[in-house]
C-alpha cells in the first residue's frame, strides 16, 4: 500500500536514529524512478532507498545493494557533484506527511561550508525528488514540472521551492491534552459527537485526519465493531462512543511513539503481503511482525518484485504453451485427415480389381463404368470413375498406386496420432505445472523442460548487440574484423542441432514431511518426474499419481521403513493437489493410484514424464499439502 503519514512520522524517526552524522560515499540510480544513497558510518555501511515510481513509492533502509542502470540520469550526476561526500545533519519533513528532507553540509569546490537539502516528496503520481540549496532555491529536480503542468509549483531550476499544499485536516496532536478522558470513554471526541456525514466511517475519518491511510481508518472502524459500509449518520451514541475510544487508543499509541512494524496477509494461507504497516491492525487474518519499519518496506518490495518476476516467466511460459498447444492442435487435424484419407485404401483396391477384371470391355475415353462387386454376395452394380485421359490399364495401374498411398499415408497417420496422443498428454503436463507454480524455482525448472524439447519460449531480441544498428541498416564497408558473421549462402544447409537434454538440478524436486516423519518428494517438471521416479526412487519407495489425468509423480521414501495407511493417505493427497483435478487448490476429492515404483515403466518414444503402470491400488483423497510443510 502507500505510505502514509503516520507510516512517514515514524519512518523519519527511524532515519534519523540510524543515518545522522553518516557520510554520503555514493549515489547511484537502480531504476527508471528509483535511486540508492550508501552511507558510511565507522565500522558500516548503510543503504538509503529512494523510489518515486507511483507503483511503489517509498523509502526505507536496506543494506543490500542493487544493481545499477547503464544510463544515470542528469539529476543523478548532480547529486554527486553537491552532496556526495557531504555529512547528514537533519532528516526532517511536515508533520503526518509524505515528505522526507535529508539535509547535507559538505563542502563546495573552493572549501567552503554549504547546507543542500534533499526532498523526496512520496506522494503517489505525483512523487518526486527535489535538491535544494540553503536558501531554498531549486538546485535540479529528478522531474522537472514548468507551469504549463502546474501554475501553483514549477518544479524547475532556480525557481524557489514551494512546499505541496497543506490538506487541512485535523491532527491527532490537538487531542492529546484530554486524550485519557478519550481512552477512557468518559468524553467522545468533538468532531465525532454531532458528524451525520451522508458517507461510511472509514471513508469520514479518511477525510477528517491528517496521515491517515484507507487501511488504517478501516481498521479502526473494525475494531470498534462497525459494520462495512456503515454510514456516520446512522451511529448510535454508544458506536459513538465506542469509535472514539478507540481511536484515542491510537493517537495515544502515536503520542509515545510505539510503532510495530509488520507485514499483513489478505488471506491466511497467501505467501504474498498484501500490506505492511507501522501500526498493529486487525482487519487482517495473518501478519508478520518485524524489527522496523524499513525493513518491513523492504520485505514488502521484494516480495512485490519477485511477484513480477514470477507472474513474467509465467506469462512467457503460457504463451509459449498456446503457441505449442496451437501447433499440435493444427498437426493433429492434419494427420486425422491423413488417417481419413487413408481408410480408403480398401476402396482404391476395389475399384482396382474389379476393373481389372473387365478391363477388356472399358470403353475408350470413358469417364465411368458399371462393375459388378462379386466380392459381395448379391453382387450390386458399383460405378468406378475413370480418367479419360488414360487408357483402362492405366486406370487400373493408377487404382492401385492410390491404393498403396492411402494405406502408408494410413500407416503414417497411426503413427503420427499415436506421437500426437503423447504430445497432448506432455503438455498438459506442463499446463498443470504452470497452474501449480508459486515460486521462480516451478518457473525454472518449467524453461529447462521446455529447452530440453527443443522448446524455448522465445521474445528476446537476437540482434547481435555488438553491431550498431545502424551498420545493420546500412552496413557500407567494415573498417575491421567484428564478431558479425554473414548469413551462409542460398543452397548451403547446415543440420540441426538435437536438443539436449539438461540435467535436473535438485531444486526441480519439491520435498514434503508427513504427519508420520516419511519423506514425499514431488517432480517440479517432466524431467524430473523422470529422474525421480527411475533414479532417485527405490524399488520399495511407493509412486502415485492422480488417476487418468495429467499430475506430477510423486513419491513416498520408504527408507526401509514398513509404509503406514496415514502416510499413503498423506502421499496421495499430494498427488492430488499436483494435478490437473484440482481446480481450486485444496479441497478437492480425487482418485489416485499408487504402486511400487518397480511396476512404473517408461513408454518408449515418448516425451519425459509419461509412464505406465501396472498392480496398483486407488485411493479416494482429498487434494490438500501437510500442515507446516514447505515446498521448497
Amino acid at each position: 500500500m502507500p505510505l502514509d503519514g503516520i507510516s512517514a512520522n515514524f519512518l523519519r524517526q527511524e532515519l534519523a536514529d540510524q543515518l545522522l552524522d553518516a557520510r554520503l560515499n555514493q549515489v547511484w540510480q537502480t531504476a527508471n524512478a528509483a535511486l540508492y544513497l550508501q552511507f558510511r558510518k565507522p565500522g558500516k555501511n548503510l543503504g538509503l532507498h529512494i523510489s518515486i515510481n507511483p507503483a511503489q513509492a517509498a523509502v526505507y533502509l536496506d543494506t543490500k545493494e542493487p544493481g545499477r542502470l547503464k544510463n544515470q540520469a542528469n539529476f543523478i550526476q548532480s547529486l554527486r557533484k553537491r552532496i556526495q561526500g557531504a555529512t547528514l545533519i537533519g532528516v526532517d519533513g511536515p508533520d503526518c506527511e509524505r515528505i522526507f528532507n535529508f539535509i547535507f553540509s559538505g563542502t563546495n569546490e573552493i572549501g567552503d561550508i554549504e547546507q543542500h537539502t534533499l526532498v523526496a516528496e512520496i506522494m503517489g503520481k505525483h512523487s518526486n525528488l527535489v535538491l535544494l540549496r540553503s536558501n531554498g532555491v531549486i538546485h535540479d529536480a529528478f522531474r522537472h514540472i514548468d507551469s504549463s503542468l502546474n501554475r501553483y509549483r514549477e518544479i524547475m531550476p532556480a525557481r524557489p521551492y514551494v512546499s505541496p499544499p497543506a490538506q487541512n485536516k485535523l491532527n491527532y496532536r490537538a487531542y492529546l491534552d484530554h486524550l485519557e478522558a478519550y481512552v477512557r470513554g468518559d468524553r467522545v471526541l468533538p468532531f465525532l459527537e454531532k458528524a451525520d456525514h451522508n458517507m461510511p466511517c472509514d471513508k469520514f475519518l479518511l477525510g477528517q485526519l491528517a496521515g491517515f491511510s484507507p487501511v488504517l481508518a478501516r481498521d479502526i472502524c473494525f475494531r470498534a465493531g462497525l459494520a462495512d459500509q456503515l454510514h456516520m449518520r446512522d451511529l448510535s451514541p454508544d458506536q459513538r462512543l465506542g469509535l472514539s475510544i478507540c481511536l484515542a487508543q491510537v493517537f495515544q499509541r502515536l503520542s509515545r511513539g510505539e510503532a510495530e512494524p509488520a507485514l499483513y496477509f489478505a488471506q491466511a494461507q497467501d505467501r504474498e503481503a498484501k500490506d505492511f504497516y507501522s501500526l498493529p491492525l486487525q482487519v487482517f487474518p495473518r501478519w508478520t511482525f518485524y524489527p522496523s519499519l524499513s525493513s518491513a518496506i523492504a520485505a514488502f518490495y521484494q516480495q512485490k518484485s519477485q511477484a513480477e518476476d514470477l507472474n513474467l516467466v509465467r506469462r512467457k511460459i503460457d504463451h509459449q504453451l498456446k503457441r505449442l498447444q496451437k501447433t499440435h492442435a493444427r498437426r493433429y487435424q492434419s494427420h486425422l485427415q491423413d488417417l481419413r484419407d487413408g481408410e480408403r485404401a480398401e476402396e482404391f483396391k476395389l475399384y482396382a480389381d474389379l476393373l481389372q477384371a473387365k478391363i477388356y470391355q472399358v470403353p475408350a475415353k470413358a469417364t465411368s463404368v458399371l462393375a459388378e462387386n462379386y466380392y459381395e454376395a448379391d453382387t450390386p452394380l458399383i460405378e468406378i470413375p475413370l480418367d479419360p485421359a488414360l487408357s483402362p490399364s492405366q486406370n487400373v495401374n493408377h487404382y492401385y498406386k492410390l491404393y498403396r498411398k492411402a494405406k502408408e499415408k494410413a500407416r503414417r497417420a497411426s503413427a503420427y496420432l499415436e506421437e500426437d496422443a503423447w504430445e497432448a498428454e506432455w503438455l498438459d503436463n506442463l499446463q498443470v505445472l504452470l497452474d501449480r507454480m508459486d515460486s521462480m524455482a516451478d518457473g525454472q525448472a518449467i524453461l529447462e523442460e521446455l529447452a530440453s524439447q527443443g522448446q524455448a519460449p522465445t521474445g528476446e531480441s537476437t540482434r547481435n548487440e555488438d553491431i550498431p544498428i545502424g551498420q545493420i541498416l546500412n552496413p557500407g564497408k567494415p573498417g575491421k574484423k567484428s564478431k558479425y558473421k554473414a548469413p551462409q549462402k542460398p543452397g548451403k544447409r547446415t543440420k540441426a542441432k538435437k536438443p539436449q537434454r539438461s540435467g535436473v538440478s535438485g531444486a526441480a524436486l519439491r520435498e514434503f514431511t508427513t504427519s508420520e516423519g516419511f519423506l514425499v518428494q514431488v517432480g517440479r517438471n517432466n524431467l524430473a518426474n523422470d529422474r525421480l521416479t527411475f533414479k532417485k526412487a527405490r524399488k520399495d519407495d511407493l509412486w502415485f499419481h492422480a488417476r487418468n489425468m495429467p499430475g506430477s509423480h510423486t513419491v513416498l521414501r520408504a527408507e526401509g521403513k514398513e509404509v503406514t495407511a496415514q502416510a499413503i493417505a498423506e502421499a496421495a493427497a499430494i498427488a492430488a493437489y499436483f494435478s490437473s483435478g484440482n481446480q481450486t487448490g485444496a479441497g478437492a476429492k480425487l482418485e489416485v493410484d499408487y504402486c511400487p515404483v518397480k511396476q512404473v515403466s517408461r513408454i518408449p518414444g515418448a516425451k519425459p514424464g509419461l509412464v505406465t503402470y501396472k498392480d496398483f491400488k486407488t485411493a479416494f483423497v482429498e487434494a490438500q499439502l501437510p500442515k507446516e510443510s514447505s515446498q521448497d
